[in-house]
């Protein structure tokens, strides 16, 4: 895979002390790349700036949108980042077992991190979309509806899959059918990956806003029967208190909620190796 970053947080009141303590703790494959507030050496190009966020952002070193604190005092960002990691799997032989109009099943024969033969099956899906609408008044609205597979009912965001559609186009018909809404402003907030351990599918996730309601939408079809409209302090309050369990839903909540509290609103690219066009 490409390069990984992670963020670390801790309390040390000397982020250069600190950085020389973890460059000795990590090694490799990881190098401290900045910790946030300080003028430091990015230890991949040797080249020094002051690690501000907005100069993070321009340099890509961010997945997704944080809150930062740069007081030494109460603690300090520190961006981890990795050389390109090898993939300790080796694909010997791959055969499709099934296939339907929704996804498929591969089953892969390979040689796992431990050296060992095996069998490893893979679910092949296309990438879905997920959307935050959001109101003026900073009001949610979630979709209500039965779910066969764990007879539960689910409140969740407006999502579904892209059927081979751009993630945007695909994102405002979903919005449409889903909720009868249209969006005049659209942000990509990242890319999540839905369930990595069997399956591809990615989930690209967007914010919607300056909402306009229209009368056509699709929702007994998807045997949607709720629209809610819900501040989105509520909305956090939900998920704590289990309200909200779709994690697929709690994910782009919690996304929204990261990017609506970061003074700079632009959204962060996401990795490379999760292509928008997928």
């Amino acid at each position: 895979m490409n390069s990984v970053k992670k963020f670390l947080y801790t309390n040390s009141s000397r982020p250069t002390c600190l950085k020389t303590t973890l460059s000795r703790i990590l090694k490799n494959p990881f190098k401290i790349s900045c910790i946030l507030g300080t003028k430091l050496t990015d230890t991949a190009t040797r080249t020094s700036y002051r690690t501000t966020p907005e100069c993070l952002r321009r340099k890509g070193r961010l997945i997704g949108p944080c809150r930062y604190q740069n007081n030494p005092s109460r603690g300090c960002f520190v961006v981890l980042s990795s050389q390109r990691m090898k993939n300790p799997w080796k694909k010997l032989d791959s055969k499709m077992v099934h296939e339907n109009p929704f996804f498929s099943v591969r089953e892969d024969k390979v040689i796992r991190p431990d050296g060992k033969e095996g069998t490893y099956r893979v679910i092949e899906k296309s990438p879905s979309v997920f959307i935050v609408p959001i109101t003026k008044k900073r009001e949610v609205y979630l979709i209500g509806q039965y779910r066969y597979t764990t007879s539960l009912y689910s409140l969740e965001v407006p999502a579904g899959g892209s059927d081979g559609q751009r993630p945007l186009t695909a994102a405002k018909r979903e919005l449409q059918e889903e909720t009868g809404l249209i969006a005049r402003k659209w942000t990509k907030l990242g890319v999540i990956q839905c369930s990595n351990d069997s399956s591809n599918h990615l989930g690209h996730i967007f914010l919607a806003q300056d909402l306009c309601e229209t009368e056509s939408n699709k929702m007994q079809d998807d045997g949607i029967d709720r629209l809610k409209i819900v501040p989105f302090k509520t909305v956090l309050q939900m998920i704590t208190n289990g309200e909200i369990t779709d994690g697929l839903s709690i994910a782009p909540l919690l996304m929204a909620d990261l990017w609506l509290r970061t003074s700079n609103r632009r959204p962060c690219r996401p990795p490379t190796h999760m292509s928008q066009n997928r």
